[in-house]
């Protein structure tokens, strides 16, 4: 597979799904490339990382998606000179009831999974339209294909990023723009530690960061635009998620997401 990006920005790329998404676009040709995240540190050490792989250039940007000055940053970088590929991977997970959850916190996550999101598939799609040509990645989850409890604020903004990006793929089809959202599972990364994921809601153990990577650039590898799930096992799960009743899928992943409020569940 040779994946056809010279020029590629990925945000939240300091760790899990996008550092692997980040090296393996230099793995497969990819030689220049703009990391976004948060922590100065992580990034500087993928940089380095990635020139010695091969890596011709590469740039980072020191940002936190929640906060909407550097959003405007980022999108202004990114309208300036738009690459030939937009991985759109920041986000944000809370595990818990509703209205235990700090407000906040629950507040950020929007403006990180959705706002920010928004923000920068708007200043991409506009520069790369007159060009022709371009790829958009939207990383959502499986958890955007039915309402999760303990998890509603979360899904729900995944939930939109499935919404919206299908339907810009649809409003896209007749450019030579790419649009492909990536629904991964559970994935052994330290998101699962940070969103407060307890073990006994964990359905899957084992699908690597590294193997979500390998699944998004076959999708872009191909062309036109689609929604990707990724695992046998999840797209299973996906498909009954989309085919069943829904009061009967709400209730039963309430069901199984409630075991994880049982007094001293581990993480």
């Amino acid at each position: 597979m040779r994946v056809k990006f010279e020029f590629a920005v990925v945000t939240g790329a300091s760790s899990g799904i996008g550092a692997a998404l980040a090296r393996q676009l230099v793995a497969t040709g990819t030689r220049e490339l703009l990391l976004v995240a948060r922590r100065r540190e992580r990034l500087e050490a993928l940089a380095t990382e990635l020139r010695s792989a091969g890596a011709t250039q590469v740039a980072i940007e020191v940002a936190d998606l929640t906060q909407a000055e550097d959003v405007r940053r980022i999108a202004a970088r990114i309208a300036s000179r738009p690459p030939d590929l937009l991985v759109n991977n920041a986000g944000l997970g809370l595990y818990g009831p509703f209205v235990a959850l700090d407000r906040e916190a629950q507040l950020a996550m929007i403006d990180l999974n959705v706002r920010a999101l928004v923000a920068l598939s708007h200043a991409y799609l506009a520069a790369a339209l007159p060009r022709g040509r371009g790829a958009l990645l939207q990383v959502a989850s499986t958890a955007g294909i039915a309402p999760i409890p303990y998890e509603a604020v979360y899904a729900a903004t995944k939930g939109f990023v499935v919404s919206f990006s299908e339907a810009l793929a649809e409003e896209l089809r007749d450019t030579r723009l790419q649009i492909v959202t990536l629904c991964p599972g559970f994935t052994e990364t330290e998101f699962l530690h940070v969103a407060g994921l307890p073990d006994s809601v964990v359905l899957q153990r084992g699908t690597t960061a590294d193997a979500v990577a390998r699944t998004a650039l076959a999708a872009l590898a191909r062309s036109g635009s689609r929604t990707i799930v990724h695992g046998k096992a999840t797209r299973i799960a996906a498909t009954l998620g989309r085919i069943a009743p829904r009061a009967w899928v709400v209730r039963g992943i309430g069901a199984w997401m409630r075991r994880g409020q049982a007094r001293g569940a581990s993480r």
